[in-house]
């Protein structure tokens, strides 16, 4: 019976810690046009609510507010831009603040939410091009990606007391093993 009872008490618990209230995690909907539908027509689109994401490519700040120019990128559920090479091509977002160029520098990942306004004439090299715009409510900056490498540990192993690298690519005595351990 107490067992129960504890059940009953901790399930909302569990409940409440997998939801998520986050906008940007929200799957897309059919409402959530992708932009290489909106570049074919970009005015037939506007006044809808989009949420697009990629990696930054300037960033202007204006008078009252920041422009990003974004390079678009296919969103992952949690709507991350995906690390990729192919893009459907580039949005600039209107942000009604200053934004810290050197934090939304080239090259960071950013998700978007916000009202397609129209479009704005630019060039891209010397190349011209018609970029979208939004009025974003909501930036996601996402953290820089980082890839972890080989550290030097000193002190004790499951081997025992040696000095030099601990990872599991590396034994003490007999030097880097084979990629997927010992067999």
């Amino acid at each position: 019976m107490n067992v129960r009872k504890l059940l009953l008490a901790i399930l909302p618990l569990l409940l409440v810690g997998c939801a998520s209230n986050s906008a940007m995690h929200a799957t897309q909907t059919e409402e959530n046009t992708p932009i290489a539908i909106v570049l074919a027509d970009i005015d037939a689109h506007k006044g809808k609510q989009v949420r697009w994401g990629g990696t930054i490519a300037s960033v202007k700040n204006k008078q009252g507010e920041t422009w990003l120019e974004i390079v678009s990128r296919d969103l992952r559920a949690s709507g991350k831009p995906t690390r990729s090479d192919k893009s459907a091509g580039r949005f600039i977002v209107k942000v009604a603040e200053f934004l810290e160029p050197e934090i939304y520098q080239q090259g960071r990942a950013v998700t978007v939410t916000g009202e397609l306004v129209g479009s704005e004439s630019g060039t891209i090299g010397e190349q011209s091009y018609l970029f979208p715009v939004v009025r974003s409510d909501k930036v996601r900056l996402w953290p820089k990606y980082q890839v972890n490498s080989r550290r030097m540990n000193w002190g004790w192993s499951y081997y025992g007391r040696h000095w030099g690298m601990h990872s599991r690519h590396f034994h003490p005595f007999f030097g880097p093993m084979h990629p997927y351990g010992w067999y």
